[in-house]
């Protein structure tokens, strides 16, 4: 049995590659840091340094097969953390059946039930890291899984006001393929008075756009407060900052995950999404804009609402508010039968 010390231990699993992971994974660490418990994490990636900057202990491992598998069993086996929490780690359900150890699994909600992530029969819990209202599960929500909220910080829930002038967000940097015609788009809305803040896709040719600033990923959470429309796909944090902010959005999205927020947004009629077979067609994109935009205080008020009705997740100790009294409890004991 474990005693009143080692109840306190836990250990996270992330992908230091995948930036929304090491986001969340520093606010949860962060959150049950500051409650008494003594958080270690262990992944590796150019985002580790996320999780680092909120003071949490670092473990570094292999991301290879066999060898990260074997790494993980035996930090387990080294640390013997009362709870195991893990995002974006999917290594680890070969240790966890190995050993025996339950684990709490940060997951998105966006395509599930389909993509079989949440085993409704499975020992393991889930926090879901979205919103029920953006992204409902068609079958309901399992007994053993609740929603969280995007687990995210830094998220501007100021109110949003009328729109002044014409400011767009765009992050189109998954978008390479479409960019000559997208870039089009881009500059005839500039000419029209269009102000922009632009993440373009990596190593493509860039022609000066008209009342265009180019910026970096990530950055969202600074232009929220500044921008009318958030334009283009993203990571998590890019669409929950804009429903967050009461932001209407134009989605252009490049894969299944930006599709799914992108077809969820435009049916609650909080933004526009663009067809595919758009992307190339540069007057369809300046189209979609004009007409979010000739429609603006309608959106607007829509967003405003729902970012009224959502607010009530932004509250990252709600995970903590979840956590299952009897998790982790007979770690001990299973471990040492699957030995």
């Amino acid at each position: 049995m474990f005693n009143e010390m080692q109840k306190r231990n836990v250990l996270i699993f992330y992908c230091g590659i995948d930036r929304p992971s090491a986001r969340r994974v520093a606010v949860v660490g962060a959150v049950l840091r500051r409650r008494g418990y003594r958080v270690h994490c262990a992944g590796a990636g150019p985002f580790a340094r996320l999780v680092q900057e909120a003071g949490l202990l670092p473990h570094k491992l292999p991301t290879d097969g066999a060898e990260s598998v074997e790494a993980e069993r035996a930090l387990i086996d080294r640390l013997k953390p009362y709870r195991v929490i893990a995002d974006s780690y999917p290594s680890l359900r070969s240790t966890a059946a190995a050993t025996g150890i339950e684990v709490i699994w940060i997951t998105p909600a966006y395509a599930m039930p389909e993509d079989a992530q949440i085993d409704r029969e499975n020992k393991d819990r889930y926090w879901l890291c979205d919103v029920p209202t953006v992204h409902p599960l068609k079958e309901g929500t399992p007994t053993n899984s609740v929603f969280v909220g995007p687990l995210l910080d830094k998220l501007d829930c100021g109110e949003q006001q009328a729109a002044e002038c014409k400011r767009i967000y765009w992050d189109v940097k998954l978008l390479g393929a479409d960019w000559p015609a997208i870039q089009k788009a881009l500059q005839e809305l500039g000419f029209k008075g269009v102000q922009q803040w632009i993440i373009p896709p990596s190593g493509m040719w860039l022609e000066p756009i008209e009342r265009s600033r180019l910026v970096i990923p990530g950055f969202s959470a600074k232009v929220a407060a500044q921008v009318d429309i958030f334009a283009g796909g993203g990571d998590h944090e890019f669409f929950y900052q804009a429903l967050f902010g009461g932001i209407p959005f134009i989605g252009l999205p490049a894969n299944e995950q930006q599709e799914q927020f992108a077809t969820r947004l435009q049916a609650l009629g909080l933004g526009i999404k663009v067809s595919p077979r758009d992307f190339a067609r540069p007057t369809a994109i300046v189209q979609s804009v004009e007409r979010l935009l000739n429609h603006y205080a309608i959106f607007a008020e829509r967003c405003r609402a729902f970012a009224a009705e959502i607010r009530k997740w932004q509250d990252v100790d709600r995970m903590v508010e979840q956590w299952p009294e009897d998790g982790g409890g007979d770690h001990q004991t299973t471990r040492e039968e699957a030995v």
